[in-house]
């Protein structure tokens, strides 16, 4: 585990990111291109859409290092500087894990699946194969997902609910299923619900 080599209370945004970048970079096997490539990245989404402090419209992808100083933000909560890993890492990671809960984030979850610009709405970068999604039902709310039976062809459990194609053109049906453990892929939000 890194999270003992970033320091609590660091006296400088950009030292830490330093400090921290060099232990990913020493811990974490790297993929050809020397990017570190982590077994796991846990990501929570803000209202705004951001993953990773790296809000919209952030110069942070526009920067080489693996780990960046994030100047205080004025428009979210807590308005502090702030130390973060470069987006480019939840696209090398194994698995991504994102999970999202609250109502003030149901317009920018579903906003995540229209369009491309990671810019703009930085949670659509973690719009890959290898990320599994858990939301509750009031993030949910506007995500346009699809159900898929689980393997082994049981039955989604009926937990909490979710949004999928309507029976008409253009609509959309509520049902349900559990809102969480939706594995999405880039083609397009699918639910594969676990138990």
């Amino acid at each position: 585990s890194l999270t003992g080599s970033m320091p609590a209370r660091p006296s400088s945004p950009a030292r830490a990111a330093a400090r921290y970048a060099a232990d990913l970079a020493a811990a974490v096997p790297a993929d050809a291109g020397g990017t570190p490539v982590l077994d796991l990245v846990i990501l929570g989404v803000g209202p705004d859409g951001h993953i990773l402090s790296v809000f919209p419209g952030s110069a942070v992808w526009d920067e080489p290092a693996l780990v960046c100083a994030v100047p205080a933000p004025t428009h979210i909560e807590p308005h502090v500087a702030r130390v973060t890993m470069h987006p480019r890492l939840v696209a090398a990671a194994r698995a991504v894990l994102v999970i999202a809960a609250g109502g003030s984030k149901a317009a920018n979850l579903g906003r995540a699946w229209t369009g491309d610009d990671v810019r703009e709405l930085p949670v659509r970068a973690a719009r890959l194969a290898t990320a599994t999604w858990f939301l509750d039902e009031a993030a949910a709310a506007e995500a346009a997902l699809r159900q898929v039976r689980p393997a082994g062809g049981r039955g989604a459990r009926r937990v909490g609910a979710r949004w999928g194609p309507g029976r008409g053109r253009g609509q959309r049906r509520r049902h349900g299923w559990l809102a969480g453990a939706c594995s999405m892929a880039r083609a397009g939000p699918t639910c594969r619900h676990r138990r």
